[in-house]
């Protein structure tokens, strides 16, 4: 039995993670504080770290992003992971680790999905205590030892050399066991010093800090998320149409545990229930694209009693994202579902409609995200022969199968993407993709929509927002989605339709 262990309540942890598995009780309470988010960072770095699990993960991003042939120095490392490559110049070109491991979680559906939630990032919000138990060693801020007398231990303030040589280790990006070998004597709180820039001094950390994150549920970490740095990686946007080569769009949580409220509104869409939405607010569309792609299936296969494959196929619809359950019996459709829902939110009274809206929305996401799948292989394709090309321009062209082949795109690289190759340059493709082209030349409605990637019901809420509540007539909302906002005037008043 550990010396500080009375028997009394602790935090479970549900989550499945080294660092979370040591036994922590809090006593105390001091109250809450928002962290800034250079001590957000500096505390989240301190966490990842800790992390045996994310080893691999800090050795790949340094390898990667340090340009010099001169191997850095422990604070030359960390500033790398907590900002990015800096050129000679001061100009700071490079993402930072919290950036390029969410990236990684993107790209791939193999990594541990507690660390995937954990790219996510932590509460920017920390619960403040006086004493915490962690591992039956117990740890006191400097204030609350010195309010108490015939204290049998005490913080003497100084670091032994066990302690030292752990931050050393800390700080080479190597795994610090949570495991403290030090006695209560010498022991001090490491998650303050983390949080106040990782210096060897205690002075001004008035009490203990926790992790909101650190005792509860990966899942609950997602919802009560924060990005990490704040702002993403910028890029310039193209002069010319289409997507920017090589572009990802990064997946936005609402700061501090914050949810967008939502309306069903149809068959297939949400309305705002506040717009304009702010800045770091994501958008439904967007944060659902981002998710089907990372919970993309690939192959299915369909095995026998004896669990023998007797066939394969490729994953083409939202109804095959109920095909596959982990060891828990949860499907892809499940985690793409929660995911969305720790992001958004809707009235109490709607969420049975919600729940049905959000099934046709997501069907007819995969539907688009598996037909913009081949024209994003023709622009890598093109690219990689030296030939720049929008979309406008690969949507109506045709490769051959070893070219589709040479033209991967990044989400769906290692899941069945030669199986979609192949079946590209089937003539059963063909003669369906050519059916599509024949029913919109046919079509009565001969003008394209040009509304961009606002769906209609966002389209009304900015014609109410921009122009007034009497230009976001449903009429005048079909208009402005056909004649395109640029032939909009300053009044409102919608431009001649094109044909």
């Amino acid at each position: 039995m550990y010396r500080y262990d009375d028997g009394s309540s602790q935090f479970d942890s549900t989550c499945n993670l080294e660092i979370f598995q040591y036994p922590g009780r809090c006593i105390s309470p001091r109250g809450c504080r928002a962290l800034t988010m250079e001590q957000y960072k500096a505390a989240t770095l301190y966490i990842l770290t800790n992390t045996p699990e994310m080893d691999d993960f800090f050795n790949k991003y340094d390898k990667e992003q340090w340009k010099s042939r001169i191997s850095p120095t422990p604070n030359q490392l960390r500033d790398l992971r907590l900002n990015g490559w800096k050129s000679g110049r001061g100009i700071r070109n490079g993402p930072n680790f919290f950036d390029w491991f969410r990236t990684e979680c993107m790209k791939s559906s193999s990594i541990h999905n507690a660390l995937r939630q954990m790219s996510y990032g932590f509460r920017s919000t920390v619960s403040t205590y006086g004493v915490y138990d962690i591992n039956g060693y117990r740890f006191r801020s400097e204030k609350y030892e010195s309010k108490k007398s015939g204290l049998t231990t005490t913080n003497s303030g100084e670091m032994n050399s066990i302690h030292r040589k752990r931050l050393a280790r800390q700080q080479q990006g190597r795994n610090i066991s949570t495991r403290s070998n030090a006695s209560a004597t010498n022991a001090k709180n490491r998650v303050p010093e983390m949080i106040n820039g990782g210096g060897s001094s205690n002075s001004g950390a008035n009490s203990s800090q926790r992790l909101c994150a650190g005792n509860s549920s990966n899942t609950d970490n997602a919802s009560q998320a924060t990005n990490i740095s704040g702002s993403g990686m910028s890029s310039v946007p193209p002069n010319k149409r289409g997507r920017k080569k090589g572009s990802r769009t990064a997946l936005k949580v609402p700061p501090r545990g914050r949810k967008i409220a939502l309306k069903p509104r149809g068959d297939e869409q949400f309305e705002y229930v506040t717009y304009p939405l702010l800045k770091s607010d994501p958008k439904y569309g967007t944060h659902m694209g981002i998710i089907l792609k990372r919970e993309y299936l690939g192959i299915i296969e369909e095995k026998d009693e004896n669990g023998l494959i007797i066939s394969s196929r490729l994953a083409t619809s939202w109804f095959d994202y109920y095909e596959k359950e982990d060891d828990s019996g949860v499907t892809k459709a499940d985690k793409v579902k929660q995911e969305f829902w720790n992001a958004f939110c809707v009235n109490e009274a709607d969420k049975v409609e919600a729940d049905r809206v959000l099934e046709n929305y997501a069907a007819k996401s995969v539907r688009q995200m598996m037909y913009q799948l081949r024209v994003d292989s023709v622009k890598v394709y093109h690219d990689k022969i030296g030939e720049q090309i929008d979309d406008a321009l690969a949507r109506p062209k045709e490769l051959e199968v070893d070219e589709y082949k040479d033209g991967p795109v990044d989400w769906c690289r290692d899941n069945g993407f030669s199986y979609l190759a192949d079946y590209w340059c089937t003539e059963e493709f063909k003669a369906k993709r050519k059916r599509g082209q024949q029913a919109r030349l046919n079509s009565e409605d001969v003008a394209q929509n040009r509304g961009g990637s606002r769906p209609f019901t966002e389209t009304q809420q900015y014609m109410g927002v921009k122009f007034g509540p009497e230009k976001a007539t449903t009429l005048n909302t079909f208009s402005a989605m056909k004649t395109g906002f640029k032939n909009i005037d300053n009044d409102g008043n919608i431009g001649p339709i094109p044909s």
